[in-house]
């Protein structure tokens, strides 16, 4: 069975397939932990991404990922910084443990081209599903 089989989530969330042009993206996933265990996971990626934690509180969190560097011509392409806003999306109706996370992201660097958008953004989605057990749900 797969993951958007097992639960249902309103229809009322967008694709985002093409908002890394805009320098956003968000991401759906399904974290096959209960929410009680979701927590102490997110120590583990925030200590792994080396992230500055911005703001939390018990269904949300904001992180600040990588450093921003104030001279243009030494902003890394590849390890740009990046805000990454998670929050616990309470209106998925789950016929198992688990629990669906809304992972958003935008980067705090101007001027990154598409490509190294996608690429970055996908970094810190892998990490992040791997240090959740999470599975990405496909867009409706």
């Amino acid at each position: 069975m797969s993951a958007t089989s097992a639960c249902i989530t309103p229809s009322t969330e967008t694709s985002t397939a093409d908002v890394p042009l805009t320098g956003a993206a968000s991401y759906h996933l399904m974290a096959w932990l209960p929410r009680g265990i979701v927590g102490p996971k997110m120590a583990t990626f925030v200590a792994d991404q080396d992230a500055q934690i911005l703001e939390i509180d018990e269904n949300r969190a904001r992180l600040r990922i990588g450093r921003k560097s104030w001279l243009p011509w030494r902003a890394s392409s590849e390890d740009f910084a990046l805000e990454l806003t998670i929050s616990l999306n309470p209106r998925t109706i789950c016929a198992r443990s688990a629990t669906h996370l809304v992972a958003e992201m935008k980067s705090l660097v101007r001027n990154v081209s598409p490509e190294a958008l996608r690429r970055r953004f996908g970094q810190v989605v892998r990490s992040l599903r791997y240090c959740l057990l999470a599975q990405e749900l496909e867009a409706a």
